[in-house]
């Protein structure tokens, strides 16, 4: 990593030069930020986080150019409250997003959350959003928040998956218009938008936000024949050789985006950031990506479901070739751009993240709130060397926990609510193969009551609004009139709602 000394001359050069050639100042003191994140990539399946089957050249070269983050984290293994707490800094808990937005709901971020791209479009950025969004249940549903209300002038999104599948997907939204079906594959849509945009503004002098959250390797698989061919007569099942295929097409896609940067001479001054949103998909193993060394994957606050393989790249701050084994977060992105920028951390809520500018520029790292993690019925706390997992007993369902996190009766995790905690020291065993409590029960006990602090405080911020993986009771009971054999779940008769 640079010098701070030699960062700050290269600044007050860059500025000098702005100024006698009549440029914008932000021009070269604000940087772009290009923010990159696959949907259920597994913590092991880039060359660079050590593959040894599946080809990921152009990551692999951004890698060599950036620093590798070897302890990087979600706050949810699952996309839409991973996808809120990144884009907010806020525990997805708070923003009652925790499980995945089912397109037949009203769940949605609301238009009140604070989130990055709002602050940087504040600030004169251009911002764009290309990808799956992940964050309301319509992208086209006009009393829903999109993309435009959260802080994003141009968008290219779809409310959840690619479907059918990758190729010739039928459900992308660009500015609130429904495209229907667009020739073409998922992630290469995607990437060929933010290379049009990116070559469409008009002021090119000024700094740029770009979102790109791509569908791959999400299933239902598809790609290009070309990719297949590279994993045939390496003895792998027919499904294994499909799932190595999209991630190389990912990857080849990702590395046309990383190449116009270049091309555009954005590279130097943009910090340029991958990830996943959460792990692989955990199963089928003919299936699901690799966990590598890390146990369990999507759905399960284990570290295949929560660690990720996470790359920085901005050449005038991070040494190239590094690796960094400090333990971040996405939450941890928004404080991170109001450093960089010199905007304020919204003061009015709380932020769960912590700033990594400093981190990257080589000073010390302190989190000011530790690392928490939840699923609809699991929960973990990460604290130094110590990770302490949690299962809460409730058979009411998704929208049911939403209830559970908000009634204080129920949150008594020291007497009920909890089964079977565990306790792992990460340094000795991250592979979380064996349970210490009975040895360090004082570090359990005191962790245990950190879990029940913070949801208390968590659930104060919940908005009131239906599950985001159930139907809201109005829709139900409109289905239900239709087919008058639907049972009534029992979250919408404690609500009230009755068949007629």
């Amino acid at each position: 990593m640079i010098t701070e000394k030699m960062t700050t001359l290269m600044r007050t050069l860059a500025l000098s030069l702005c100024m006698l050639l009549g440029l914008p100042a932000y021009a070269e003191t604000l940087p772009n930020f290009l923010i990159m994140m696959a949907d259920d990539l597994g913590s092991a399946d880039l060359g660079c986080f050590g593959s040894k089957t599946i080809k990921t050249p152009y990551l692999d070269k951004m890698a060599g150019e950036g620093v590798r983050c070897t302890q990087f984290y979600v706050p949810a293994p699952s996309c839409s409250p991973s996808r809120g707490g990144m884009m907010t800094g806020r525990s997805p808990h708070r923003l009652g997003i925790y499980t995945y937005i089912h397109k037949d709901t009203v769940a949605h971020l609301q238009s009140d959350e604070i989130t990055f791209g709002k602050l940087l479009k504040q600030k004169g950025y251009d911002t764009c959003f290309v990808g799956k969004w992940g964050l309301n249940a319509h992208n086209d549903f006009k009393n829903e928040p999109t993309p435009s209300d959260h802080g994003f002038d141009h968008w290219l999104a779809t409310q959840n998956n690619s479907i059918p599948d990758h190729k010739d997907p039928e459900t992308f939204v660009r500015n609130g218009e429904v495209l229907g079906k667009v020739e073409g594959y998922a992630c290469q849509i995607v990437v060929d938008e933010a290379i049009k945009w990116m070559g469409n503004r008009k002021d090119k002098s000024k700094p740029f936000c770009l979102v790109v959250w791509t569908h791959e390797p999400h299933l239902a698989l598809a790609h290009p024949e070309q990719f297949s061919k590279m994993y045939q007569g390496q003895g792998l099942t027919e499904q294994k050789q499909e799932y190595n295929a999209n991630v190389s097409h990912l990857d080849y896609q990702l590395g046309r985006l990383l190449a116009e940067v270049e091309r555009l001479k954005y590279q130097e001054n943009t910090f340029t950031f991958f990830a996943s949103d959460n792990g692989a998909k955990y199963g089928d193993k003919n299936l699901a990506g690799d966990s590598g060394i890390y146990r369990s994957g999507k759905g399960m606050v284990y570290e295949g479901g929560i660690r990720m393989p996470t790359i920085i790249r901005w050449p005038t701050v991070v040494k190239p070739g590094t690796s960094d084994n400090t333990a971040l977060s996405t939450l941890d992105l928004l404080p991170t751009i109001c450093s960089i920028t010199g905007l304020p951390v919204p003061a009015d809520r709380a932020i769960d993240g912590s700033s990594f500018y400093g981190h990257l520029k080589g000073e010390e790292f302190e989190r000011k709130t530790p690392l928490f993690f939840m699923n609809p019925r699991t929960a973990a706390l990460r604290r130094g060397e110590w990770k302490l997992v949690v299962n809460y007993e409730t058979t009411a369902g998704h929208d049911g926990m939403l209830g559970y996190f908000r009634n204080r009766e129920l949150l008594g995790f020291e007497t009920k609510g909890v089964k079977a905690p565990q306790l792992y020291n990460l340094n000795e065993d991250v592979s979380e193969k064996k349970n210490v409590i009975s040895r360090h029960p004082e570090i359990a006990a005191s962790m245990l009551q950190k879990i029940s602090n913070i949801s208390r405080n968590v659930q104060k911020d919940m908005p009131d609004q239906p599950g985001p993986n159930f139907l809201p009771p109005k829709l139900y009971l409109q289905l239900t009139e239709a087919n008058p054999n639907m049972p009534i779940p029992q979250q919408y008769r404690r609500r009230g709602g009755s068949k007629k």
